[in-house]
């Protein structure tokens, strides 16, 4: 059970012509806490009988880390959960497309311009959500494993790299592919938001594990070689974490 706050200060400190604001929160505990909010926002968590002149050194010492991670958070988006309604946005290989639900006599999506078109012959939330997700996941299988054709000829002629097996797919939050020491590629569903391009370069990246299973500078040199510009392509991948959570 969460400790009962006992007393609540706001403070702040100058550091190095910036201002750091931040309440601390006096409660019954041993240990201390900083904690930086999505908002930025700072909180300090303190044994009830902390000094605050203690406190403002402790944060005057932590405060080039809590300025960095406040700069890292200004682009921060909250996620949202999807409503399914006409106008949401996905993002589709590299590309945005919002949605537009149709009444018809059969279910179906499809892509049509700038649109994506879930057509269904009853509307209900469950519906929209398990065609649109389904037609995600089935389109970027069958991508997906085209891809790695072309990847696999690449790492092949290039690099001497030889891949029999079949991939895996699941959706992976912090990752968009895996390989394992036994030669097993996983492909996240998440990878199909981005452009054709990076895809192909994580195929590369997994790809390359099969020979160097590290990061190493061997492991880079060998991505390079099969794809020169794959700097350019990783770089893509930044950002393309749509603001919705399934």
């Amino acid at each position: 059970m969460p400790s009962k706050i006992l007393k609540e200060i706001d403070d702040n400190i100058n550091y190095e012509g910036s201002r750091i604001d931040f309440k601390i929160l006096f409660l019954k505990r041993k240990n201390l806490s900083i904690i930086i909010y999505p908002d930025k926002s700072v909180k300090v968590r303190v044994p009830y009988r902390t000094s605050i002149k203690y406190i403002k050194n402790l944060i005057e010492r932590r405060a080039e880390w809590i300025l960095s991670r406040q700069k890292k958070l200004e682009n921060y988006i909250p996620k949202r959960s999807r409503k399914y309604e006409n106008g949401e946005h996905y993002l589709f290989l590299g590309k945005k497309y919002y949605l537009q639900v149709i009444y018809d006599l059969v279910n179906k999506v499809e892509i049509y311009g700038e649109n994506l078109i879930v057509r269904v012959t009853k509307f209900n939330k469950e519906k929209v959500s398990k065609l649109t997700n389904n037609w995600f996941q089935e389109t970027a299988k069958q991508i997906f494993l085209e891809r790695l054709e072309v990847c696999k000829v690449l790492a092949s002629s290039k690099a001497g790299i030889k891949y029999n097996g079949i991939p895996k797919f699941r959706k992976m939050k912090s990752r968009w592919g895996s390989c394992s020491r036994r030669g097993d590629i996983t492909l996240s569903y998440e990878l199909i938001k981005t452009p054709l391009e990076s895809v192909d370069y994580v195929m590369v990246h997994e790809l390359c594990h099969l020979k160097e299973f590290n990061h190493s500078k061997a492991f880079y040199d060998l991505v390079e070689k099969i794809m020169p510009d794959w700097k350019e392509r990783k770089n893509k991948l930044k950002g393309i974490k749509e603001d919705y959570c399934e």
